[in-house]
């Protein structure tokens, strides 16, 4: 393929530190380059529907199967790629029938990702029907059953070095500065999933803000707070307790507090406020939200499988540390297997329950695999 001055070849030419006495360090030899482009077909977990049974649909990727770059449209810009996202009805007779696009994304260099052409959605769906081979998916009695699948389909065009690039010496990296005015209006779910720690509050005074009207009973109210120089300078609700007064309540008592932060820049600090009757405590988080887990490995009764068969499942759990869903991510490619090992996930494994960073429990998932070669049941991809 032809040399492709691209540009690792104007980076590498443009950049020449000085070196005392006023002269130039002589620019390395320019990077030879060369283009690439192609298709890829890929599974996609995050297209395919959350309700979806037992085994959803296998993509198989064969030798033969990928698209040839003839199938790029040509107008495809040098050094871009798009990603089109679809979700693939697959028959009990292994064949896909209707195509929706979910989402088409265009990515260059040096530019934020943003929608792409439409077309290439269309595009994407003929190409599944011409190239992709599916397995059906089974229901949660090990039955055959007609579902749907999540296929992303690239198109990429880019610039690649043919080489080793050469080291270039150049001046250190510009310390990074937070910008917490925009972590500030960033959207996130509370609580967050990570918290800082070694932060002490005087006792926020909840007697002098206390509404009129309490409601008997237990009610919590979570909060944001920017805190900076031993105060609280900003308080959010992040998770409403239902009484507005009692809200408003927990911000003020918790703004009157003081705090041992000492230094000069904001920090964020999400906290809970739980209310019993008249009274109220502060409860501050722990550093990191903790993940559902399971004791591994387990092993299981039966006949050892003489295949390498092994099944890796996404476990879906509830605060009553139970297993909610049973999804298989990858096949072992015997129907019977798939739809075993989500019962034996379902009665053997003892899930430890997620919790996050006030310890409170919550809903999350987990990998396991398996293995009816050893006939053991262990905790992630394997």
């Amino acid at each position: 393929m032809k040399a492709f001055q691209g540009p690792f070849a104007i980076i590498a030419a443009a950049v020449a530190p000085a070196v005392p006495g006023g002269q130039q360090v002589p620019a390395p030899p320019p990077i030879q380059t060369q283009l690439r482009e192609g298709i890829a077909i890929t599974s996609d977990w995050l297209a395919t529907p959350d309700d979806s049974d037992e085994r959803p649909p296998q993509l198989v990727l064969r030798a033969g199967d990928r698209p040839p770059a003839s199938e790029i449209p040509r107008d495809l810009a040098v050094g871009s790629s798009v990603t089109a996202r679809l979700r693939v009805d697959v028959g009990t007779d292994d064949k896909p029938g209707n195509c929706q696009p979910v989402a088409v994304r265009l990515e260059r260099p040096g530019a934020s990702e943003r929608d792409g052409d439409s077309r290439y959605g269309a595009l994407a769906c003929a190409l599944v029907a011409k190239y992709a081979r599916f397995r059906h998916g089974l229901d949660n009695r090990g039955k055959a059953e007609s579902a749907s699948a999540g296929v992303a389909i690239r198109f990429y065009r880019i610039v690649a070095p043919t080489g080793p690039i050469p080291v270039v010496v150049a001046p250190p990296p510009v310390p990074f500065i937070s910008d917490y005015g925009r972590l500030e209006n960033r959207p996130t779910a509370w609580p967050p999933p990570a918290a800082a720690t070694g932060i002490s509050f005087s006792p926020p005074p909840f007697a002098l803000f206390r509404p009129a009207h309490v409601q008997p009973g237990e009610s919590k109210v979570g909060l944001t707070l920017t805190l900076e120089r031993s105060a609280v300078i900003n308080c959010r609700i992040g998770l409403a307790s239902g009484d507005p007064d009692l809200d408003k309540a927990s911000c003020a008592a918790v703004q009157s507090a003081r705090t041992s932060v000492s230094w000069e820049w904001s920090i964020e600090l999400a906290v809970l406020v739980v209310w019993k009757g008249r009274n109220a405590r502060l409860v501050l988080p722990k550093a990191v939200a903790t993940p559902p887990g399971f004791a591994s490995p387990i092993a299981f009764s039966g006949r050892a499988d003489p295949q390498d068969s092994k099944v890796t499942l996404m476990l879906r759990t509830n605060d009553r540390s139970r297993i909610s869903h049973c999804r298989i991510v990858r096949s072992s490619g015997v129907d019977a297997l798939d739809a075993r090992a989500c019962e034996l996930a379902s009665n053997r494994i003892a899930v430890t329950p997620g919790s996050d960073i006030f310890g409170q429990p919550l809903d999350g998932s987990m990998m396991a695999t398996v293995d009816f070669g050893t006939r053991l049941i262990r905790a992630g991809w394997r």
